[in-house]
């Protein structure tokens, strides 16, 4: 603790008490920070985001972060603990920008495949945290916060999450293809580029097999393939990454299907998750064609048009009947009885 210096160690003291710290969490919590933490004795404050007990955003961190991990290790809870000190006093809190926050948007609607998360010592992280004047760990922490504020999740990101999260996550929902554009353009002013892939690029990144880079006339086609790929890491997520009819877990043969089709559907109707089903190849097919559909009850209904053979009935008939496996989680991302009736009404083959 000699290296932290006595006003550092105060402030740090204090403000873990505040949260109910006890004295046994504060030295394990030293013991395991103090040999990373700056040597000089004077307090300097950095950029970070971390879930506090009542469940706001705090923004300020001292360059004591190693020893709040260490802490929040400590005492296996979900929260940091968050404090502001400078040689002046506390400072005020910087709040996340809508521009930001749609430069972080994009960062969560392309993963780095084939992970599932952005981590803080990803070369594109770094360089936006870098442009923007937070960490990294904010960076991911704001990834995350967005992740919550998706309501076409089964599973969740961090359990609160700023307004402006909630409206820029609502916004690209509502918006997909002007809101993504908007991001993609911001990106393209910090000199971080969303690949044709999807996914995102720094100048300097030395990720192996590098995609052609984002030309000004392929924004349409790097578009549609971000949201296309969104909504299918959602229905993945949401299904367990199983098809809902038979169970199949080979993400190659697993389709996300619309259930009102794609042409057909508003921007907003082709991320909704309600409007989807994980299918394998001959199933997605066979819905897409109007060969079957769902009921009311989500079983199956397969078409009088299919007819009766050894192997149409063992890959087709044999599951009329039968209930899809629903989504993990709440009601609202399960089919949705509106979109189901389109397809019986518009696609099915009677």
């Amino acid at each position: 603790l000699e290296g932290l210096g006595a006003e550092l160690e105060g402030a740090v003291r204090r403000a873990l008490l505040r949260r109910g710290a006890h004295d046994g969490d504060l030295a394990r919590g030293y013991r395991q920070a103090a040999p990373r933490a700056r040597p000089h004795h004077r307090p300097v404050a950095v950029e970070h985001h971390a879930l506090v007990a009542n469940g706001e955003l705090a923004v300020r961190l001292l360059d004591a972060l190693a020893l709040a991990r260490a802490f929040e290790t400590a005492t296996k809870r979900r929260h940091l603990v968050s404090w502001t000190q400078t040689e002046g006093g506390a400072m005020p809190r910087r709040n996340w920008t809508r521009r930001e926050t749609l430069m972080a948007l994009a960062f969560y609607l392309c993963p780095p495949l084939p992970r599932k998360n952005w981590d803080d010592n990803d070369a594109e992280v770094r360089l936006l945290a870098e442009r923007i004047g937070r960490s990294e760990s904010a960076v991911c922490l704001k990834i995350g916060n967005l992740k919550a504020c998706d309501p076409n999740r089964s599973g969740s990101g961090f359990s609160h999450a700023a307004t402006m999260d909630a409206r820029v996550m609502s916004e690209y929902l509502a918006e997909p293809d002007e809101i993504i554009s908007e991001a993609m353009w911001e990106l393209e002013e910090t000199e971080i580029q969303i690949s044709y892939d999807g996914r995102i690029e720094a100048p300097s990144s030395s990720r192996p097999d590098r995609p052609q880079q984002l030309g000004l006339e392929r924004v349409e086609q790097v578009r549609q393939r971000v949201n296309q790929d969104y909504f299918r890491s959602v229905l993945l997520a949401n299904y367990g990454g199983a098809c809902c009819l038979t169970g199949v877990s080979v993400p190659a043969l697993l389709t996300a299907s619309h259930i009102k089709p794609w042409s057909a559907a508003t921007p907003s109707e082709r991320l909704a998750s309600s409007n989807g089903l994980l299918l394998n190849a001959l199933h997605d097919r066979a819905f897409d064609r109007g060969l079957i559909t769902l009921d009311d009850c989500y079983r199956v209904v397969v078409s009088s048009h299919v007819p009766h053979t050894p192997a149409n009935d063992q890959w087709l008939h044999s599951f009329a009947g039968r209930q899809i496996h629903l989504p993990y989680g709440e009601e609202s991302i399960w089919p949705s009885r509106e979109f189901i009736h389109y397809h019986n009404d518009r696609i099915f083959e009677h």
